[in-house]
């Protein structure tokens, strides 16, 4: 099976590509701890989504790197007025490079080989499905330096029934977890709530659904973007697509700001140790 890794990414709040920062004890980053632990859970190949100007670094670090056994190719998403258009373009992207069904994960976050493996069983238990998708709790994907962006995934039984975009999702003085939509609305979110960190499945036969979902909203607007947690509220509420749900108890290692990076590193060697 394919893993698509979104590495396209500014990390303008970080101030820099996140995804070529050295995390792991080794100097790895999260594009190759990501490809290793998906190749543990049965991947054998891997399409990296990065934008023009990361592209020579992506094929030196990152593709003449990779573990035993999984092959490699970096595809390019546009960046019209020097951004590129959001994750559900950056999905369509990687889906061009791929026939069947491809997972999904950002290349900015470190969700651990149980959670790919997870996923792999997911896809094996619902395969008529046409995604799946592995939320995390919520309170296990927050910062101490700030609001982070998490979609809140709204279930029925084990099937998604809505997703909402949410930004400055933090935990507030009062111990509450809040976070708002795009048009302002605050949301409160329980600890255990499913928030998505972008860890999908999806066939390729969705690309024609994503296809029109981008001309509808990406148009001409070199400023727009199109985020994938849109794209798939709208399908499901719809009955477009059917997105089979499960959890997963391995642990998140993830950042925002480079005040995470201590944080990380730490996490990180103790994954590794342990």
């Amino acid at each position: 099976m394919t893993l698509v890794l979104l590495a396209a990414g500014l990390g303008s709040r970080f101030g820099g590509p996140k995804q070529l920062e050295p995390v792991g004890p080794n100097g790895e980053t999260f594009l190759h701890l990501n490809a290793a632990d998906a190749a543990a859970a049965g991947f054998t190949h891997v399409v990296a989504v990065t934008r023009h100007e990361l592209e020579s670094r992506v094929r030196e670090e990152f593709l003449a790197s990779l573990p035993g056994g999984v092959t490699g190719e970096v595809a390019i998403q546009p960046t019209p007025g020097g951004k590129p258009g959001g994750t559900a373009e950056a999905l369509a992207v990687g889906l061009a490079a791929t026939e069947g069904i491809a997972a999904m994960a950002n290349a900015d976050d470190a969700y651990g080989p149980e959670a790919f493996r997870d996923l792999a069983n997911l896809i094996a238990r619902t395969p008529q499905a046409d995604g799946w998708a592995l939320p995390y709790r919520c309170d296990l994907t927050l910062s101490d330096e700030g609001g982070v962006s998490r979609a809140l995934c709204q279930l029925d039984a084990d099937l998604l029934a809505n997703i909402v975009e949410l930004a400055g999702v933090m935990r507030d003085e009062d111990g509450v977890i809040r976070g708002r939509d795009q048009g302002g609305q605050v949301y409160t979110l329980t600890d255990d709530a499913p928030v998505s960190m972008n860890l999908f499945a999806f066939r390729s036969s969705i690309r024609s659904q994503l296809a029109r979902f981008l001309d509808e909203h990406l148009l001409l607007r070199t400023d727009a973007e199109a985020v994938l947690p849109d794209f798939l509220g709208q399908a499901v509420r719809e009955g477009q697509l059917e997105i089979r749900v499960a959890t997963t108890a391995s642990p998140w290692i993830g950042m925002t700001f480079r005040e995470d990076l201590p944080r990380v590193r730490a996490a990180l060697r103790a994954r590794f140790i342990s």
